[in-house]
């Protein structure tokens, strides 16, 4: 499935009956994937039944007759934050991840007319860099579209510092998908991409390896739902494919926090659309990045979670949730870091505080601070936060509230009240 990532541009919502079909366009809003997305994925047997068909306006593509491999595998939108390879890639605002593989790939999805993928990252010894990152789609997207951008790779295991890729994307055709398991898709937009490598050497770029694949995707589903892979530079071209199968109901995790309790770390979190999870399993770090088990939380099908850490001595710490399926699939929620109380940075006053709050923090920076109720709802956000400015308060309700704030070491929360 590794390929599948790497490979990987988006797509749209599922329908399983046939009706008019119109000639279909990729949105920003429509395309860019988000954390908490899954999907699950099916890899199909090499062989003439993968091969890619006609191009053009109104085709029916009928690949119905694709054998299904052993290899399914849960590929999922997270954050970045805490991940291996972090700090490789420090302008990611997500990476996929493929469980059958531990392959992250990171991206970025801020803008509002590309898709960008930076590195795939597998291991200390196993990752790769595109400088600059790689467009892997320009919204709108539709039928005739064709771009291509180049950028230079850098990988652990490469042994030539200079390799150019290019990547030239052609919406090539639209229309009616078939797949097997009677599933039918409408509105498709066929996109052919072809990577092209160069190797640098007296004062040329040679080309060295170069190969195809086709992404069918749909608005709505950030997922391709048939990808078919050829073999580079082969004199007999093998395709491979891998195809969409579902969408489970993703779990969504919000408003995970972290405080001090009777000089505890106490963890609260909202999550709904649990039917699929069996349990949550909080993990701690006092480096953020080798974590372990410290508890887990069974699912009860509330909406609110706490979880005290009994076990906690002294020191920052940091925490994060790990999601366990039914089906035995992991995903991981953002990281939240807290710091012990004597190393705490972070301060506000008055506490408890009645019509305004003032943070103590370092001059001449910028902080993202995040206030929340207890029920979970956010009540302030400021992206570009400076110490000189206060937080009015005076048309809050009483009660707890917690402040989470993010500065180049990661985010901090404290609790306070308001009365």
């Amino acid at each position: 499935m590794k390929k599948a990532l790497q490979n990987f541009l988006f797509t749209v919502l599922l329908t399983i009956t046939i009706g008019a079909i119109a000639q279909p366009t990729i949105t920003a809003k429509g395309g860019i994937p988000v954390i908490g997305d899954k999907y699950l994925v099916q890899a199909a047997y090499s062989g003439t039944s993968c091969a890619p068909t006609t191009s053009g306006a109104n085709q029916v593509w009928d690949y119905s007759n694709l054998t299904d491999s052993g290899a399914v595998a849960t590929v999922g939108i997270v954050s970045p934050i805490g991940l291996p390879g972090e700090s490789m890639f420090p302008s990611a605002t997500i990476a996929w991840h493929d469980p059958s593989d531990g392959s992250y790939v990171y991206c970025n999805n801020t803008s509002n007319t590309t898709l960008g993928e930076m590195g795939v990252y597998t291991s200390p010894t196993n990752w790769g860099i595109f400088t600059p990152k790689i467009t892997r789609i320009t919204f709108p997207m539709t039928y005739g579209n064709k771009f291509a951008d180049t950028a230079l790779f850098v990988g652990a295991n490469t042994s030539v510092v200079d390799v150019k890729v290019t990547d030239t994307v052609f919406a090539d055709g639209w229309g009616i998908l078939k797949l097997p398991h009677n599933a039918i898709y409408n509105n498709i937009l066929r996109i052919k991409v072809r990577l092209t490598l160069s190797i640098y050497s007296s004062g040329y770029y040679f080309t060295s390896t170069s190969s195809d694949f086709y992404e069918f995707v749909q608005e709505g589903i950030h997922y391709p739902i048939l990808l078919l892979n050829s073999t580079p530079n082969s004199s007999v071209v093998n395709w491979s494919a891998q195809y969409y199968v579902g969408l489970p109901v993703p779990l969504l995790i919000s408003n995970f926090s972290s405080g001090w309790k009777n000089n505890l770390p106490l963890l609260q979190w909202n999550a709904n659309n649990t039917d699929n999870t069996k349990q949550f399993n909080v993990e701690r770090s006092f480096d953020g990045k080798a974590f372990a088990n410290v508890g887990s939380i069974s699912v009860t099908g509330n909406s609110n979670y706490q979880f005290t850490d009994n076990g906690y001595h002294s020191g920052t710490v940091y925490y994060r949730l790990q999601q366990l399926d039914k089906d035995g699939s992991v995903f991981y929620s953002d990281i939240s870091k807290l710091q012990s109380v004597e190393t705490n940075t972070l301060s506000l006053w008055p506490n408890p505080i009645t019509d305004k709050v003032h943070l103590s923090l370092a001059s001449g920076s910028q902080y993202h601070v995040l206030i929340y109720d207890l029920a979970g709802k956010k009540v302030y956000e400021n992206n570009s936060y400076n110490t000189s400015e206060s937080i009015l308060t005076d048309k809050w309700s009483k009660g707890t509230y917690i402040l989470k704030l993010k500065d180049k070491e990661g985010w901090q929360t404290k609790s306070f009240e308001k009365l």
